[in-house]
Protein backbone atom coordinates (compact mmCIF):
# COMPACT_ATOMS: atom_id res chain seq x y z
CA UNK A 1 0.00 0.00 0.00
CA UNK A 2 1.16 3.47 -0.99
CA UNK A 3 1.48 5.78 2.11
CA UNK A 4 3.27 8.61 0.01
CA UNK A 5 0.96 11.64 0.67
CA UNK A 6 -0.88 10.47 3.78
CA UNK A 7 1.24 12.42 6.21
CA UNK A 8 0.56 14.82 8.94
CA UNK A 9 -2.55 14.82 10.76
CA UNK A 10 -5.50 14.78 8.42
CA UNK A 11 -8.38 13.58 9.17
CA UNK A 12 -8.20 13.71 13.21
CA UNK A 13 -12.23 15.30 13.43
CA UNK A 14 -13.63 12.19 11.58
CA UNK A 15 -11.70 10.19 14.04
CA UNK A 16 -12.99 11.82 17.00
CA UNK A 17 -16.67 11.33 15.79
CA UNK A 18 -16.60 8.09 15.61
CA UNK A 19 -14.88 7.68 18.89
CA UNK A 20 -17.02 9.85 20.75
CA UNK A 21 -20.17 7.36 19.68
CA UNK A 22 -18.29 4.59 20.66
CA UNK A 23 -17.63 6.00 24.28
CA UNK A 24 -20.88 7.27 24.39
CA UNK A 25 -22.10 4.02 24.70
CA UNK A 26 -19.61 2.67 27.34
CA UNK A 27 -21.12 2.82 31.06
CA UNK A 28 -17.68 2.77 32.60
CA UNK A 29 -17.14 6.26 31.08
CA UNK A 30 -20.71 7.04 33.35
CA UNK A 31 -19.42 5.16 36.59
CA UNK A 32 -16.10 7.01 36.07
CA UNK A 33 -16.97 10.29 36.63
CA UNK A 34 -19.48 8.91 39.53
CA UNK A 35 -16.55 7.49 41.29
CA UNK A 36 -14.76 10.45 41.10
CA UNK A 37 -17.13 12.23 41.92
CA UNK A 38 -17.69 10.31 44.79
CA UNK A 39 -14.10 10.04 45.98
CA UNK A 40 -14.03 13.60 46.09
CA UNK A 41 -17.32 13.87 48.44
CA UNK A 42 -15.42 11.08 51.00
CA UNK A 43 -12.31 13.40 51.46
CA UNK A 44 -14.69 16.22 51.92
CA UNK A 45 -16.23 14.25 55.20
CA UNK A 46 -13.34 13.10 56.06
CA UNK A 47 -11.66 16.30 56.03
CA UNK A 48 -14.19 18.29 57.50
CA UNK A 49 -15.18 16.16 60.42
CA UNK A 50 -12.01 16.58 62.33
CA UNK A 51 -12.61 19.17 65.31
CA UNK A 52 -8.93 20.11 65.62
CA UNK A 53 -9.12 21.61 62.09
CA UNK A 54 -10.05 25.75 61.52
CA UNK A 55 -11.49 26.87 58.07
CA UNK A 56 -8.42 27.55 56.00
CA UNK A 57 -7.05 24.39 57.80
CA UNK A 58 -9.56 22.16 56.45
CA UNK A 59 -9.75 23.88 53.53
CA UNK A 60 -6.04 23.28 52.65
CA UNK A 61 -6.09 19.78 53.76
CA UNK A 62 -9.05 19.47 51.61
CA UNK A 63 -7.12 20.75 48.53
CA UNK A 64 -3.97 18.84 48.92
CA UNK A 65 -6.41 15.38 49.05
CA UNK A 66 -8.04 16.28 46.29
CA UNK A 67 -5.01 16.77 44.12
CA UNK A 68 -3.26 13.68 45.11
CA UNK A 69 -6.56 11.23 44.80
CA UNK A 70 -6.36 13.08 41.21
CA UNK A 71 -2.97 12.79 40.30
CA UNK A 72 -3.87 8.74 41.93
CA UNK A 73 -6.45 8.41 39.33
CA UNK A 74 -4.65 10.11 36.34
CA UNK A 75 -1.51 8.06 37.05
CA UNK A 76 -3.40 4.72 37.37
CA UNK A 77 -6.15 5.16 35.17
CA UNK A 78 -5.51 7.36 31.98
CA UNK A 79 -2.06 4.71 30.72
CA UNK A 80 -4.70 1.85 31.13
CA UNK A 81 -7.67 3.50 29.37
CA UNK A 82 -5.51 4.70 26.72
CA UNK A 83 -3.04 1.50 26.09
CA UNK A 84 -5.83 -0.55 24.21
CA UNK A 85 -7.42 2.12 22.04
CA UNK A 86 -5.17 1.38 19.02
CA UNK A 87 -3.94 -2.07 19.44
CA UNK A 88 -7.95 -2.84 19.91
CA UNK A 89 -8.28 -2.05 16.15
CA UNK A 90 -5.14 -4.18 15.03
CA UNK A 91 -6.64 -7.19 16.60
CA UNK A 92 -10.00 -6.85 15.53
CA UNK A 93 -8.42 -5.90 12.07
CA UNK A 94 -10.51 -2.40 11.67
CA UNK A 95 -7.37 -0.70 11.34
CA UNK A 96 -6.78 -1.78 7.95
CA UNK A 97 -10.54 -0.73 7.29
CA UNK A 98 -9.41 2.64 8.49
CA UNK A 99 -5.88 3.25 5.87
CA UNK A 100 -8.63 2.54 3.17
CA UNK A 101 -10.37 6.00 4.16
CA UNK A 102 -8.20 9.36 3.21
CA UNK A 103 -7.20 9.23 6.96
CA UNK A 104 -3.94 9.57 7.97
CA UNK A 105 -1.97 7.73 10.39
CA UNK A 106 -0.92 10.95 12.03
CA UNK A 107 -4.85 11.63 12.14
CA UNK A 108 -5.77 8.48 13.58
CA UNK A 109 -3.46 8.87 16.71
CA UNK A 110 -4.26 12.05 17.16
CA UNK A 111 -7.91 11.54 17.36
CA UNK A 112 -7.14 8.16 19.43
CA UNK A 113 -5.15 11.07 21.65
CA UNK A 114 -7.47 13.44 21.60
CA UNK A 115 -10.79 11.49 23.00
CA UNK A 116 -8.90 10.12 25.89
CA UNK A 117 -7.90 13.47 27.39
CA UNK A 118 -11.72 14.42 26.85
CA UNK A 119 -12.55 11.16 29.42
CA UNK A 120 -9.51 12.34 31.55
CA UNK A 121 -10.93 16.28 31.51
CA UNK A 122 -14.70 14.69 32.19
CA UNK A 123 -13.23 12.94 35.32
CA UNK A 124 -11.06 16.35 36.22
CA UNK A 125 -14.73 18.33 35.47
CA UNK A 126 -16.59 15.89 38.29
CA UNK A 127 -13.92 16.45 40.85
CA UNK A 128 -14.26 20.57 40.39
CA UNK A 129 -17.50 21.14 42.49
CA UNK A 130 -15.77 19.58 45.48
CA UNK A 131 -12.40 21.10 44.40
CA UNK A 132 -14.27 24.94 45.02
CA UNK A 133 -14.76 24.54 48.80
CA UNK A 134 -11.33 24.46 49.69
CA UNK A 135 -11.09 28.02 47.79
CA UNK A 136 -14.04 29.18 49.71
CA UNK A 137 -12.90 28.56 52.89
CA UNK A 138 -9.74 30.02 52.40
CA UNK A 139 -6.05 28.91 53.21
CA UNK A 140 -5.16 28.22 49.09
CA UNK A 141 -3.67 30.88 47.12
CA UNK A 142 -3.37 31.31 43.36
CA UNK A 143 0.24 29.74 43.30
CA UNK A 144 -1.70 26.70 44.37
CA UNK A 145 -4.52 26.78 41.81
CA UNK A 146 -1.91 27.59 38.96
CA UNK A 147 0.66 24.29 40.58
CA UNK A 148 -2.24 21.81 40.67
CA UNK A 149 -3.67 22.68 37.27
CA UNK A 150 -0.21 22.49 35.56
CA UNK A 151 1.35 19.50 37.41
CA UNK A 152 -2.17 17.45 36.49
CA UNK A 153 -1.62 18.83 33.20
CA UNK A 154 1.78 17.60 32.65
CA UNK A 155 1.25 14.42 34.22
CA UNK A 156 -2.06 13.49 32.35
CA UNK A 157 0.08 14.25 28.75
CA UNK A 158 2.93 11.76 29.54
CA UNK A 159 0.51 9.48 30.97
CA UNK A 160 -1.47 9.85 27.30
CA UNK A 161 1.88 9.43 25.06
CA UNK A 162 2.56 6.35 27.54
CA UNK A 163 -0.75 4.41 26.33
CA UNK A 164 -0.51 5.79 22.56
CA UNK A 165 3.18 4.40 22.78
CA UNK A 166 2.31 1.14 24.30
CA UNK A 167 -0.79 0.59 22.25
CA UNK A 168 1.56 1.25 18.97
CA UNK A 169 4.23 -1.08 20.18
CA UNK A 170 2.41 -4.07 21.16
CA UNK A 171 -0.70 -6.05 19.90
CA UNK A 172 -2.20 -8.40 23.16
CA UNK A 173 -4.34 -6.65 25.95
CA UNK A 174 -2.49 -7.84 28.69
CA UNK A 175 0.97 -6.93 27.15
CA UNK A 176 -0.21 -3.36 26.39
CA UNK A 177 -1.83 -2.31 29.60
CA UNK A 178 1.33 -3.93 31.41
CA UNK A 179 3.72 -1.87 28.99
CA UNK A 180 1.16 1.44 29.64
CA UNK A 181 1.24 1.72 33.19
CA UNK A 182 5.15 0.67 33.41
CA UNK A 183 6.08 3.67 30.82
CA UNK A 184 3.77 5.75 32.86
CA UNK A 185 5.55 5.13 35.97
CA UNK A 186 8.69 5.63 34.06
CA UNK A 187 7.95 8.97 32.63
CA UNK A 188 5.89 10.41 35.69
CA UNK A 189 9.08 9.57 37.76
CA UNK A 190 11.34 11.11 35.63
CA UNK A 191 8.81 14.18 35.33
CA UNK A 192 8.76 14.52 39.39
CA UNK A 193 12.56 14.35 40.10
CA UNK A 194 13.62 16.49 37.57
CA UNK A 195 10.78 19.33 39.09
CA UNK A 196 12.17 18.83 42.56
CA UNK A 197 15.88 19.05 41.09
CA UNK A 198 14.97 22.22 39.58
CA UNK A 199 14.24 23.30 43.14
CA UNK A 200 16.83 21.93 45.07
CA UNK A 201 14.51 19.25 46.53
CA UNK A 202 15.41 15.90 48.20
CA UNK A 203 14.53 12.53 46.56
CA UNK A 204 11.75 12.13 48.95
CA UNK A 205 9.67 14.94 47.39
CA UNK A 206 9.96 13.21 43.61
CA UNK A 207 8.93 10.30 45.52
CA UNK A 208 5.70 12.11 46.83
CA UNK A 209 5.82 13.65 43.21
CA UNK A 210 5.29 9.82 42.23
CA UNK A 211 2.62 9.04 44.25
CA UNK A 212 0.81 11.51 43.82
CA UNK A 213 0.75 13.41 47.04
CA UNK A 214 2.71 16.35 45.24
CA UNK A 215 1.85 19.14 47.89
CA UNK A 216 3.59 17.50 50.63
CA UNK A 217 6.80 18.03 48.56
CA UNK A 218 6.35 21.01 46.94
CA UNK A 219 4.64 23.57 49.86
CA UNK A 220 7.69 22.99 51.73
CA UNK A 221 10.09 24.94 49.51
CA UNK A 222 7.90 27.08 47.42
CA UNK A 223 7.05 30.40 49.16
CA UNK A 224 3.64 32.32 49.04
CA UNK A 225 4.54 36.02 48.73
CA UNK A 226 0.45 36.84 49.62
CA UNK A 227 0.73 34.97 52.98
CA UNK A 228 4.09 35.20 53.77
CA UNK A 229 3.59 31.61 55.76
CA UNK A 230 6.84 30.40 54.34
CA UNK A 231 10.06 32.91 55.32
CA UNK A 232 12.76 30.81 54.97
CA UNK A 233 14.37 31.62 51.53
CA UNK A 234 15.40 34.66 51.06
CA UNK A 235 13.98 36.43 47.67
CA UNK A 236 10.32 35.72 48.04
CA UNK A 237 9.36 37.25 44.78
CA UNK A 238 12.40 35.58 42.41
CA UNK A 239 12.03 32.29 43.94
CA UNK A 240 8.28 32.32 43.17
CA UNK A 241 8.88 33.40 39.43
CA UNK A 242 11.77 30.36 39.20
CA UNK A 243 8.72 27.81 40.41
CA UNK A 244 6.46 29.32 37.53
CA UNK A 245 9.14 28.86 35.02
CA UNK A 246 9.95 24.94 35.83
CA UNK A 247 6.39 24.63 35.75
CA UNK A 248 5.92 26.21 32.27
CA UNK A 249 8.81 24.22 31.16
CA UNK A 250 7.60 21.03 32.47
CA UNK A 251 4.32 21.51 30.49
CA UNK A 252 5.76 22.30 27.57
CA UNK A 253 8.62 19.19 27.90
CA UNK A 254 5.78 17.42 28.27
CA UNK A 255 3.86 18.89 25.50
CA UNK A 256 7.01 18.29 23.40
CA UNK A 257 6.99 14.49 24.89
CA UNK A 258 3.46 13.82 23.93
CA UNK A 259 3.85 15.47 20.33
CA UNK A 260 6.76 13.21 19.58
CA UNK A 261 4.98 10.24 20.75
CA UNK A 262 2.17 10.63 18.37
CA UNK A 263 4.53 11.21 15.32
CA UNK A 264 6.33 7.96 16.17
CA UNK A 265 2.91 5.76 17.11
CA UNK A 266 1.80 7.39 13.47
CA UNK A 267 4.94 6.00 12.03
CA UNK A 268 5.13 3.03 13.32
CA UNK A 269 1.53 1.64 12.86
CA UNK A 270 1.57 3.08 9.37
CA UNK A 271 4.82 0.37 8.70
CA UNK A 272 3.05 -2.32 11.01
CA UNK A 273 -0.20 -2.33 10.20
CA UNK A 274 -0.59 -5.04 8.14
CA UNK A 275 -0.13 -8.83 9.67
CA UNK A 276 3.06 -10.46 8.70
CA UNK A 277 4.31 -13.97 9.28
CA UNK A 278 6.94 -14.49 11.45
CA UNK A 279 10.31 -14.95 9.80
CA UNK A 280 12.96 -17.85 9.95
CA UNK A 281 15.21 -15.79 12.29
CA UNK A 282 11.97 -15.27 14.54
CA UNK A 283 11.30 -18.85 14.74
CA UNK A 284 14.72 -19.91 15.21
CA UNK A 285 15.45 -17.55 18.22
CA UNK A 286 12.01 -18.81 19.62
CA UNK A 287 13.08 -22.53 18.91
CA UNK A 288 16.52 -21.76 20.78
CA UNK A 289 15.74 -19.41 23.94
CA UNK A 290 11.80 -20.59 24.46
CA UNK A 291 12.19 -24.41 23.93
CA UNK A 292 12.46 -26.36 27.73
CA UNK A 293 15.88 -27.35 28.24
CA UNK A 294 15.08 -30.63 30.74
CA UNK A 295 12.19 -31.28 28.03
CA UNK A 296 12.10 -34.99 29.45
CA UNK A 297 11.56 -33.67 33.18
CA UNK A 298 9.40 -30.17 31.69
CA UNK A 299 7.01 -33.51 29.95
CA UNK A 300 6.47 -35.39 32.77
CA UNK A 301 5.43 -32.36 34.96
CA UNK A 302 3.23 -31.16 32.79
CA UNK A 303 1.70 -34.53 32.30
CA UNK A 304 1.39 -35.07 35.94
CA UNK A 305 -0.45 -31.47 35.80
CA UNK A 306 -3.11 -32.43 33.06
CA UNK A 307 -3.63 -35.57 35.11
CA UNK A 308 -4.68 -33.60 37.66
CA UNK A 309 -6.37 -30.59 37.01
CA UNK A 310 -6.02 -29.15 33.19
CA UNK A 311 -6.99 -25.95 34.04
CA UNK A 312 -3.73 -25.65 36.52
CA UNK A 313 -1.59 -26.63 33.42
CA UNK A 314 -3.61 -23.89 31.18
CA UNK A 315 -2.02 -21.04 33.28
CA UNK A 316 1.41 -21.75 33.06
CA UNK A 317 1.38 -23.56 29.50
CA UNK A 318 2.93 -20.91 27.71
CA UNK A 319 6.68 -19.99 27.41
CA UNK A 320 5.63 -16.42 27.77
CA UNK A 321 4.20 -17.42 30.68
CA UNK A 322 7.06 -18.54 32.03
CA UNK A 323 9.20 -15.46 31.47
CA UNK A 324 7.20 -13.02 32.94
CA UNK A 325 6.56 -15.26 36.10
CA UNK A 326 10.51 -15.77 36.65
CA UNK A 327 11.68 -11.93 34.97
CA UNK A 328 8.70 -10.86 37.96
CA UNK A 329 10.79 -13.18 40.31
CA UNK A 330 14.09 -11.59 39.28
CA UNK A 331 12.99 -7.88 39.28
CA UNK A 332 11.79 -8.12 42.96
CA UNK A 333 15.28 -9.51 43.48
CA UNK A 334 16.74 -6.65 41.71
CA UNK A 335 14.72 -4.45 43.89
CA UNK A 336 14.86 -5.49 47.06
CA UNK A 337 18.67 -5.51 46.64
CA UNK A 338 18.44 -1.94 45.50
CA UNK A 339 15.93 -0.78 48.75
CA UNK A 340 18.38 -2.57 51.17
CA UNK A 341 21.90 -1.00 50.11
CA UNK A 342 19.85 2.53 49.19
CA UNK A 343 17.84 3.51 52.59
CA UNK A 344 19.32 3.79 56.03
CA UNK A 345 16.00 4.69 58.04
CA UNK A 346 13.32 2.52 58.70
CA UNK A 347 10.35 4.89 56.96
CA UNK A 348 12.75 5.41 53.84
CA UNK A 349 12.26 1.64 53.56
CA UNK A 350 9.05 0.80 54.36
CA UNK A 351 7.68 3.66 51.85
CA UNK A 352 9.41 2.17 48.98
CA UNK A 353 8.86 -1.70 50.08
CA UNK A 354 4.73 -0.08 49.91
CA UNK A 355 5.39 0.85 46.75
CA UNK A 356 6.69 -2.16 45.49
CA UNK A 357 4.33 -4.21 46.86
CA UNK A 358 1.28 -2.45 45.27
CA UNK A 359 2.93 -2.82 41.68
CA UNK A 360 3.17 -6.26 42.34
CA UNK A 361 0.16 -6.94 43.62
CA UNK A 362 -1.69 -4.78 40.53
CA UNK A 363 0.46 -6.32 38.32
CA UNK A 364 -0.81 -10.11 39.29
CA UNK A 365 -4.11 -8.47 39.71
CA UNK A 366 -4.30 -7.50 36.07
CA UNK A 367 -2.84 -11.23 35.30
CA UNK A 368 -5.79 -12.59 37.26
CA UNK A 369 -8.66 -10.20 36.03
CA UNK A 370 -7.24 -10.24 32.24
CA UNK A 371 -6.69 -14.19 31.55
CA UNK A 372 -10.44 -14.93 32.47
CA UNK A 373 -11.84 -11.75 30.81
CA UNK A 374 -9.98 -13.14 27.75
CA UNK A 375 -11.40 -16.42 28.13
CA UNK A 376 -14.92 -15.50 28.09
CA UNK A 377 -14.36 -13.57 24.75
CA UNK A 378 -13.10 -16.27 23.06
CA UNK A 379 -15.41 -18.76 24.24
CA UNK A 380 -12.70 -21.08 26.15
CA UNK A 381 -14.70 -20.74 29.43
CA UNK A 382 -18.29 -22.74 27.52
CA UNK A 383 -15.16 -25.28 26.26
CA UNK A 384 -14.06 -25.58 30.13
CA UNK A 385 -18.16 -26.20 31.22
CA UNK A 386 -18.79 -28.21 28.52
CA UNK A 387 -16.13 -30.79 30.02
CA UNK A 388 -16.72 -33.14 33.01
CA UNK A 389 -14.75 -31.15 35.46
CA UNK A 390 -16.71 -29.76 37.80
CA UNK A 391 -17.30 -26.23 39.19
CA UNK A 392 -15.13 -26.59 41.93
CA UNK A 393 -12.20 -28.37 39.75
CA UNK A 394 -12.29 -24.95 37.57
CA UNK A 395 -12.27 -22.24 40.30
CA UNK A 396 -9.87 -24.63 42.29
CA UNK A 397 -7.35 -25.31 39.15
CA UNK A 398 -7.39 -21.39 37.82
CA UNK A 399 -6.88 -20.11 41.75
CA UNK A 400 -3.82 -22.48 41.80
CA UNK A 401 -2.30 -21.61 38.72
CA UNK A 402 -2.47 -18.01 39.61
CA UNK A 403 -0.68 -19.25 42.88
CA UNK A 404 1.87 -20.88 41.33
CA UNK A 405 2.45 -17.72 38.89
CA UNK A 406 3.17 -14.90 41.86
CA UNK A 407 4.64 -17.25 44.22
CA UNK A 408 8.03 -16.67 43.66
CA UNK A 409 7.98 -12.92 43.39
CA UNK A 410 5.44 -12.95 46.51
CA UNK A 411 7.71 -14.83 48.63
CA UNK A 412 10.71 -12.52 47.63
CA UNK A 413 8.78 -9.22 48.78
CA UNK A 414 6.58 -10.64 51.66
CA UNK A 415 9.61 -12.40 53.09
CA UNK A 416 11.89 -9.37 53.13
CA UNK A 417 9.56 -7.89 54.29
CA UNK A 418 8.60 -9.73 57.21
CA UNK A 419 12.44 -10.06 58.20
CA UNK A 420 12.84 -6.44 58.32
CA UNK A 421 9.83 -5.63 60.09
CA UNK A 422 10.68 -8.28 62.38
CA UNK A 423 14.24 -6.73 63.36
CA UNK A 424 12.75 -3.31 63.68
CA UNK A 425 9.21 -4.19 65.20
CA UNK A 426 9.03 -7.96 66.64
CA UNK A 427 5.79 -7.29 68.06
CA UNK A 428 3.94 -6.37 64.84
CA UNK A 429 5.78 -9.42 62.80
CA UNK A 430 2.28 -11.28 62.77
CA UNK A 431 0.00 -8.62 61.54
CA UNK A 432 2.46 -8.55 58.52
CA UNK A 433 2.85 -11.92 58.08
CA UNK A 434 -1.44 -12.25 58.55
CA UNK A 435 -1.36 -9.30 56.09
CA UNK A 436 0.68 -10.71 53.66
CA UNK A 437 -0.12 -14.22 53.55
CA UNK A 438 -4.29 -12.77 53.45
CA UNK A 439 -3.93 -10.43 50.80
CA UNK A 440 -2.18 -13.27 48.51
CA UNK A 441 -4.24 -16.44 48.85
CA UNK A 442 -7.67 -14.07 48.79
CA UNK A 443 -6.98 -12.02 45.91
CA UNK A 444 -7.27 -14.64 43.10
CA UNK A 445 -10.85 -15.65 44.53
CA UNK A 446 -11.35 -11.85 43.96
CA UNK A 447 -10.09 -11.10 40.68
CA UNK A 448 -11.88 -14.73 39.13
CA UNK A 449 -15.07 -13.39 40.77
CA UNK A 450 -15.10 -10.02 39.73
CA UNK A 451 -13.47 -11.07 36.27
CA UNK A 452 -16.59 -13.70 36.00
CA UNK A 453 -19.12 -10.77 36.64
CA UNK A 454 -17.85 -8.00 34.58
CA UNK A 455 -16.61 -7.00 31.47
CA UNK A 456 -14.39 -3.86 31.52
CA UNK A 457 -11.32 -5.23 32.76
CA UNK A 458 -10.17 -1.96 34.91
CA UNK A 459 -13.62 -1.97 36.14
CA UNK A 460 -12.75 -5.71 37.28
CA UNK A 461 -9.20 -4.17 38.78
CA UNK A 462 -10.66 -1.75 40.80
CA UNK A 463 -13.38 -3.86 42.32
CA UNK A 464 -10.77 -6.37 43.65
CA UNK A 465 -8.61 -3.51 44.96
CA UNK A 466 -11.59 -2.41 47.07
CA UNK A 467 -12.73 -5.96 48.26
CA UNK A 468 -8.97 -6.40 49.53
CA UNK A 469 -8.81 -2.55 51.15
CA UNK A 470 -12.35 -3.71 52.56
CA UNK A 471 -10.83 -6.96 53.58
CA UNK A 472 -7.57 -5.20 55.42
CA UNK A 473 -9.89 -2.72 57.18
CA UNK A 474 -11.74 -5.29 58.41
CA UNK A 475 -8.82 -7.24 59.64
CA UNK A 476 -7.34 -4.26 61.35
CA UNK A 477 -10.48 -3.67 62.71
CA UNK A 478 -10.76 -7.08 64.48
CA UNK A 479 -7.48 -6.45 65.90
CA UNK A 480 -8.79 -3.16 67.42
CA UNK A 481 -11.62 -4.91 69.25
CA UNK A 482 -9.07 -7.46 71.01
CA UNK A 483 -7.15 -4.73 72.36
CA UNK A 484 -6.64 -6.84 75.28
CA UNK A 485 -4.87 -9.57 73.69
CA UNK A 486 -2.98 -7.62 71.40
CA UNK A 487 0.55 -8.91 72.64
CA UNK A 488 -0.07 -12.65 71.80
CA UNK A 489 1.64 -13.17 68.05
CA UNK A 490 -1.33 -14.88 67.26
CA UNK A 491 -3.86 -12.55 67.46
CA UNK A 492 -1.90 -10.34 64.96
CA UNK A 493 -1.54 -13.39 62.76
CA UNK A 494 -5.23 -14.59 63.02
CA UNK A 495 -7.16 -10.81 62.67
CA UNK A 496 -6.04 -9.97 59.58
CA UNK A 497 -6.38 -13.34 58.41
CA UNK A 498 -9.99 -13.34 59.85
CA UNK A 499 -10.76 -10.38 57.73
CA UNK A 500 -10.20 -11.48 54.36
CA UNK A 501 -11.86 -14.84 54.79
CA UNK A 502 -14.62 -12.52 55.54
CA UNK A 503 -14.89 -11.32 51.76
CA UNK A 504 -13.03 -14.23 50.23
CA UNK A 505 -15.22 -17.40 51.37
CA UNK A 506 -18.77 -15.34 50.32
CA UNK A 507 -16.53 -14.52 46.75
CA UNK A 508 -16.21 -17.83 46.20
CA UNK A 509 -19.45 -19.25 46.90
CA UNK A 510 -20.79 -17.05 44.77
CA UNK A 511 -18.46 -17.73 42.34
CA UNK A 512 -19.17 -21.28 42.23
CA UNK A 513 -23.03 -20.76 42.12
CA UNK A 514 -22.55 -18.81 38.89
CA UNK A 515 -20.41 -21.07 37.18
CA UNK A 516 -22.41 -23.69 37.84
CA UNK A 517 -25.26 -21.74 36.62
CA UNK A 518 -24.19 -20.27 33.48
CA UNK A 519 -24.30 -16.99 35.05
CA UNK A 520 -21.91 -14.41 34.14
CA UNK A 521 -21.79 -11.25 31.92
CA UNK A 522 -20.42 -11.40 28.04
Amino acid sequence: MKTGGRSGFRGVWPVVQRELREEARRPFNHWLRIGGASGGMFLFCLVAKDPQLGPSEVGIQLFMSIHALLMVLICCLVPAMTADCIAREKRDGTLGLLFLTPLTAGGIVAGKGAIQSLRTLTLWLAVLPVLVVPVLTGGVSWTDGVTAITIEFCATVLCLAAGLLASSSARGAGATFVLAEVLGCILVSIFGVLMTQNTNAPWSDGLSMVTGIVFSGYRGFLPDIETGVWNEFPGQTGMLRAWLCTLVEGAVGASLIYYFVVKYAARRIEISWQDSPRSARQEKLERQYCTPVFQRWFARRTKRAMDRNPIVWLQQYSWKTRVGKWGACLFCVVAECFISTSFGSFWQWEQWQEMLGAALGGLFTFVAVNGFLREKEAGSLELMLSTPLSANQIIWGRIRGLWQQSLPSAMVCGGSYFLTVSIWHSQENGAVLGLVAGGFLSLPFFATYFALSVKNVIVAVILTWLALFLATVTGVQLLELLMPDRDSYWTFLGCPLAGYAVFALPAYFRLRRNLSQRRYSF
